[in-house]
């Protein structure tokens, strides 16, 4: 686990690198000719976001250690991070929520939760850049388990991309974008409290279904 976690910061900080030498490069070429150049000042802006990404999954990364799990109201959890989600999808996204009333407790980490319903927050709006739904459901499963599935209504993945979803270095994204970790790090999250990922994607959209064990 250790080599792993430091292949994916190894990775995120060579991602992390070439957005600010975009940036710092773009600055200089503003410096020299001394006026104000949208193109060029575009191209800074986008790296300063793109980098501003990849530093919240280095903090995210971060605060997946030490796993401290406990009882926690998966709906309630949800309702608190639903403006933050949003956020995350921007306007051109409607987030729909579906929470099964009187839901039993999971049993997780409530940090590494979050960082996982984030990810999958940050990969929906990859997937949907013209806009669309996220619907994010919670619902009982068989074999003392809760679930959370998040829906979206992308172009889905193919199938070769689909079957290599979970590995920290894949990355189906263009490449002035960071690097697609997302699945990795919510695969992580989910298995480290005891419960399991599962992943359907196509044409009509993706959907990722958390399964996390019931607090006793």
């Amino acid at each position: 686990m250790a080599r792993e976690l430091k292949q994916v910061e190894a990775a995120l900080a060579h991602d992390l690198n070439n957005f600010l030498q975009v940036i710092m490069g773009n600055i200089e070429l503003l410096r020299r000719r001394g006026e104000f150049v949208p193109e060029i000042v575009e191209a800074a802006l986008k790296a300063t976001r793109n980098a501003a990404q990849l530093a919240d999954r280095l903090v995210a990364i971060g605060r997946l250690q030490p796993h401290e799990p406990r009882s926690l109201e998966l709906n309630r959890l949800i309702g608190e991070l639903e403006q933050m989600i949003a956020r995350t999808v921007g306007d051109a996204i409607r987030v729909e929520l579906k929470l099964a009333p009187d839901l039993k407790n999971a049993f997780a980490d409530p940090h590494a939760l979050q960082v996982a319903l984030l990810e999958l927050a940050t990969n929906a709006r990859e997937a949907m850049p013209a806009g669309g739904r996220l619907a994010i459901r919670t619902a009982s499963a068989a074999g003392a388990l809760v679930m959370i599935e998040l829906a979206d209504t992308g172009g889905g993945m193919p199938p070769e991309t689909l079957a290599r979803a979970f590995e920290p270095l894949l990355s189906s994204a263009e490449g002035d974008r960071p690097a697609g970790l997302g699945l990795h790090i919510v695969e992580r999250c989910i298995r480290q409290a005891g419960g399991r990922v599962e992943l359907a994607s196509g044409a009509a959209g993706t959907s990722v279904k958390l399964y996390l064990p019931e607090a006793q």
